[in-house]
Order: structure tokens, then sequence, then C-alpha cells
């Protein structure tokens, strides 16, 4: 299934209402998000949190880390969109995964847990040093 049609998908479930052109980003969906996590959410809340996140609605402070109360927030976020830029530079390269590994001289199995979000035994230089092999390959 392509991204777009996945895309698609998803913005059929979406209320009538709702424009279906992503206009925020995820650091406001996950804000948004991070705003009902004292608690259970229920369907309908999930609902309402992602109708509002396609709608470019941003509610927090633009760094989940921080609504969440991480004691290391700022560099947690720096981290994430390392990683983030890090998985869309693959992406946009179209690598497979060994060859993606092998630029950043990591196992297949490294690089997934990085990009599956387990990122928190890096540090900022890490995760700096990665993203610039990947802007400095051919």
């Amino acid at each position: 299934m392509t991204k777009r049609k996945r895309d698609e998908q998803w913005a059929d479930m979406l209320p009538d209402e709702v424009e279906t052109r992503q206009t925020g980003t995820i650091d406001g969906f996950l804000s948004l998000l991070a705003g009902k996590a004292k608690k259970v959410a229920t369907v309908e809340e999930m609902n309402e949190a992602a109708a509002a996140g396609w709608a470019g609605e941003e509610v927090g402070g633009g760094n989940v880390y921080a609504d969440l109360d991480y004691p290391d927030a700022d560099t947690m976020l720096t981290k994430a969109r390392l990683v983030a830029r890090i998985a869309a530079a693959i992406e946009a390269l179209q690598w497979p995964p060994e060859q993606s590994a092998a630029t950043l001289d990591l196992t297949p199995a490294e690089l997934g847990e990085l990009l599956a979000g387990r990122f928190r035994q890096y540090s900022v230089e890490d995760l700096e040093r990665l993203a610039s092999r990947i802007d400095e390959s051919p």
C-alpha cells in the first residue's frame, strides 16, 4: 500500500467537517495527545485529538516531552528531531535497510531500534554524526 493510499484510508475515517489536508506538525499532534496523558483517553477523545491535529490545531508547549514532564525534555526533543531527519533522508534516498545501516555504521537491528524511537542511549552528538553521514553520502 502506498503512503498516499494509506493516508487516504485514514482520512476516510475522519468526520466530514474536518479538512483532511495535513497542516499541523507531528510535534503539535503529539503535544495535543500529551495533554490527555494524565488519564486513559476514550475513543471519542482520541478521535477529537486526531481531528484537531489534522486540522492544524496545536495544544501544549510544542515539546511533548516537556508536556509529559520528562526531566531532559529539550534533549529528548532534539534527539527525536534528529532521528526524524535521519528517517526522512533514508526514505527520500530510497535506501534498503542494509545500505542505510552500513552507511550509518550500525547493524540493521540497531537501525531498526533507532527508527522505532528507541534512541535514549544515543547522545545528541551521536545522532548528529549519524545524520551527517547520510548528508555526506553519495
